[in-house]
């Protein structure tokens, strides 16, 4: 999720460099701006591709820890199993085109908003930062509602269902991982991502359940669309330039009406929770195979010498 952590936050500070210090024709600022663009979108789209190929797989090949595992116990790794899904260069070339018009409306509303100073003798600054601050905690205050609200009740089902012990049968997420995927990028339209077995896999590869997943998509589509028109028609209502009008209304219409539904409708041809391999046991996959492997190190001891001592009594 470096794209994300770095290169994300690298872009809205350079934005705010050209628009609040009134440099928008420095080139190396904005070439570091497309930099970030494209770096963003295809190391999300990239990601996909890792979380999916990690959640269907079975083998060494992209289990880092059974690849590990299988190193220190000196088992010769088996055949990558042929997996049912993968993903594809169109996927890729979707997705990209996704991300990076989400990330360049974000960019660009941010930054001419931003650029509002003086309008009719009117002072806009601070007051158009406060608005982005205001923006910025309903995002987070929307995401921690639907996020507690969503582990509550699956924590009551899952009660209801196995009793006390219920609550072993479902995992909480974190607020900064389903945040991470609507503030700087809505990524969750196009996630075809599966149900994390665990909450060890949902930290890992930021992946949400399906029904939080759903749901915030309901509800951060319509307000990611009021935050991008209501920023853009302020910035130009109040400065108005042909060009930036042209490319925002381009880009508000190509992401909208085209890369958004397009995304959504390929979430259909995605993977499915019969394509998924046995569940395998993470960390404790290794501790027991080093256990059992123990009797070949020169000192002993472990599972696996008291299995051969038990032997050697039977016999």
């Amino acid at each position: 999720m470096e794209s994300i952590t770095e290169s994300a936050p690298q872009g809205m500070f350079a934005i705010y460099v050209l628009y609040w210090l009134g440099m928008q024709y420095n080139f190396w600022l904005t070439f570091s701006i497309l930099g970030s663009m494209i770096s963003l979108a295809y190391g999300i789209s990239y990601w996909m591709e890792f979380s999916v190929h990690e959640q269907l797989s079975d083998d060494g090949e992209h289990r880092v820890l059974q690849r590990r595992a299988t190193f220190v116990v000196g088992e010769v790794p088996k055949t990558p199993r042929q997996l049912p899904f993968y993903v594809r260069w169109y996927h890729h070339v979707l997705w990209t085109s996704y991300f990076a018009t989400d990330f360049a409306l974000r960019l660009l509303t941010v930054g001419l908003f931003l650029g509002l100073r003086n309008v009719d003798g009117v002072g806009l600054r601070p007051y158009n930062l406060l608005v982005l601050l205001i923006l910025f905690l309903t995002y987070c205050i929307v995401c921690f509602i639907m996020t507690s609200g969503h582990d509550e009740d699956m924590s009551k089902q899952a009660k209801q269902a196995e009793g006390v012990g219920g609550k072993f049968a479902y995992f909480n997420h974190r607020i900064s991982h389903p945040l991470a995927l609507v503030l700087f990028v809505h990524v969750l339209p196009a996630d075809i991502r599966l149900l994390p077995q665990d909450a060890r896999e949902s930290k890992m590869l930021f992946a949400l359940h399906p029904e939080l997943r759903e749901s915030m998509i309901r509800v951060f589509v319509p307000l990611r669309f009021l935050d991008y028109l209501g920023l853009g028609i302020c910035s130009m209502v109040f400065m108005f330039d042909a060009w930036q009008c042209a490319t925002l209304v381009t880009l508000f219409i190509s992401y909208h009406f085209i890369l958004l539904p397009a995304v959504m409708s390929a979430r259909k041809a995605g993977p499915t929770d019969a394509m998924r391999a046995e569940p395998w046991d993470g960390a404790g996959y290794v501790i027991n195979r080093v256990r059992k492997a123990v009797p070949a190190l020169p000192w002993g001891g472990g599972e696996g010498k008291k299995d051969a001592e038990a032997d050697v009594h039977r016999a």
